[in-house]
């Protein structure tokens, strides 16, 4: 999560960072809810777009409208004027429960339903940051010993040397623009080939990794999980020690137990996965999380690649 500043005076906002997504929201002043919302009348620099837009966002989970406003934002120091954002005044029961204010999608200009940039991408277009990138670092793996590890950093015009070390590979993307799309070579369980080539995408969003359904269907069978419609998850033993290898550019990134195991209850865990269907742009994965907590993630605008780093100290 990330605090960002909309209007004049700057109102504060913690909001989620979604490589899945393209569009920017906030609680409006008229919702219900303890979390920080925006007002327009206590900022000096609001404006309305002509004519307004009343969006819903298919995007982000869960049940989420807004008007769209123009005002200043403000992230990691930067501070630009009339950007676009939207002010939810419906946002479902789930979305408001959890920890976050807003999301901030950080997709292509294409996949906003705003038809507008994000702050990050606006950044990038504007040379406001020293290299037109930003790289994802999500804090360590599952550890079902002790509590699920959170927190991360966001580092915007550079890599981070901090938390990311060894490069280890890039794919190009694809798609036109639209998603944070590429080429999966190979997909591997349990050490065994499972899939040929296919395509994914990147949602920082997602808790999970999202697959091709027989696949998942396949691992999830050899790995001894059941899905459970009361945990909204697949359960399994919490000393069980599932692989899953994904062979990306050439280079294999295997997740293993401390990556796709979580624990529900002190007894009880859950393992990260879930099956999708080949959607109409072409890929069958939805790489999440989990696989943010093993490897960084530099998304190189300039360059159209996606670079992938060995996170330190795991």
């Amino acid at each position: 999560m990330m605090n960002v500043g909309i209007g004049t005076p700057s109102q504060k906002f913690n909001v989620l960072l979604s490589t899945g997504s393209a569009d920017f929201f906030v609680p409006a002043f008229n919702i219900t809810t303890n979390k920080p919302k925006f007002f327009p009348k206590k900022s000096s620099t609001f404006s309305s777009p002509n004519p307004q837009k009343y969006l819903n966002f298919p995007e982000i989970r869960g049940e989420v409208q807004g008007i769209v406003g123009i005002d200043t934002i403000e992230f990691a120091g930067l501070k630009q004027p009339k950007l676009e954002f939207s002010m939810a005044d419906l946002i479902d029961n789930q979305t408001l429960a959890d920890p976050y204010d807003g999301i901030m999608g950080l997709g292509f200009a294409k996949l906003s339903k705003a038809e507008s940039k994000n702050p990050v991408l606006s950044a990038i277009d504007n040379n406001l940051l020293a290299q037109k990138m930003f790289t994802l670092y999500l804090k360590g793996g599952y550890t079902t010993n002790s509590k699920n590890m959170q927190g991360g950093q966001a580092t915007f015009g550079g890599y981070d040397t901090k938390n990311c070390g060894q490069r280890l590979g890039s794919v190009k993307f694809i798609g036109g623009g639209l998603r944070y799309q590429f080429q999966i070579d190979s997909v591997s369980i349990q050490g065994n080939v499972a899939s040929g080539g296919t395509q994914a995408i990147s949602d920082s969003s997602s808790g999970d990794i999202i697959g091709n359904r027989a696949v998942i269907d396949k691992f999830t069978q050899q790995v001894g999980a059941r899905w459970s419609d009361s945990d909204g998850a697949y359960i399994i033993h919490c000393r069980a020690t599932p692989s899953l290898t994904l062979k990306l550019g050439g280079v294999d990134y295997t997740l293993t137990k401390d990556f796709l195991i979580y624990r529900i209850a002190s007894n009880k865990c859950g393992l990260a996965v879930g099956g999708m269907d080949r959607t109409k742009e072409g890929f069958d994965w939805v790489l999440g999380s989990p696989f943010m907590r093993k490897f960084c993630h530099t998304f190189d605008i300039k360059n159209n690649q996606l670079t992938f780093s060995q996170v330190k100290n795991l």
